[in-house]
């Protein structure tokens, strides 16, 4: 203890000299200008006496102060020494839980297994299920414009039906048919099917005795109706009603 004290005096002294040293140069002159004059003995000594007084007051200033750095350095040292035990304490309770393994831990690793399992099955029934709803509404879309086709066209060939039975009410010749050269083979078919004709679209009397064109005419569109492909054509009239499905 003795050994430091006297190695920070020294370290003290050192640096007080240096700077001494350093103003050399500037007390130098001063110390010539007061020589130079005739200066009083007594008024020398007073104030080598209260530079003296000044400096050992210093000294203990300094003294105090280092009593007190001393004092706050163990405090410090104490609570570092202190510190460093209860590191050494806790790395080693932390070694301690690291070489054990949870009780837990083989239920954990199972569930987490678990889980994973769960969430990819949930993941793939959730794309089906978009799928699915995305195919669903695509039908329903298809079935809701086949299904206004579908109404569009009856309602054409209502009118069309309409509009011919007007004309033979009035006397006139319905028009004609167009017969592909590969239907020509059905028309003795379709002659026999007049009476269906009756149970859909009911005719007025003047129908009773048809021309057997007329008759074949109007075969002809029953078995289109049944079919699903009529064959009516009409000049003016579009051609989305050439089919019913």
């Amino acid at each position: 203890m003795a050994t430091r004290m006297f190695v920070s005096e020294l370290i003290k002294s050192g640096s007080c000299l240096c700077e001494v040293l350093l103003e050399e140069p500037n007390l130098k002159e001063e110390r010539a200008v007061v020589l130079a004059k005739n200066t009083d003995l007594d008024e020398i000594e007073k104030s080598l006496k209260e530079s003296i007084a000044l400096m050992f007051k210093k000294i203990e200033i300094t003294a105090e102060d280092l009593k007190k750095t001393q004092a706050h350095e163990k405090s410090l040292e104490t609570y570092l020494e202190k510190r460093k035990m209860e590191l050494e304490r806790d790395e080693e309770r932390l070694a301690t839980f690291m070489n054990v393994r949870p009780a837990y831990m083989d239920e954990y690793e199972v569930l987490q297994k678990e889980l994973q399992g769960l969430f990819t099955v949930y993941d793939e029934r959730f794309r089906n299920l978009q799928w699915l709803e995305a195919q669903l509404d695509g039908f329903r879309v298809a079935e809701q414009q086949k299904h206004e086709e579908v109404q569009h066209r009856m309602r054409s060939l209502q009118r069309r039906f309409h509009e011919e039975e007007v004309k033979i009410l009035h006397g006139v010749d319905m028009v004609s048919f167009p017969v592909e050269n590969d239907q020509t083979s059905e028309i003795g078919d379709l002659e026999g099917q007049t009476e269906d004709f009756s149970k859909y679209f009911p005719i007025s009397q003047t129908w009773c005795n048809p021309q057997p064109l007329e008759s074949m005419k109007l075969d002809k569109a029953m078995h289109s109706i049944s079919s699903g492909t009529p064959s009516l054509e009409h000049d003016g009239e579009d051609n989305d009603t050439d089919s019913i499905f």
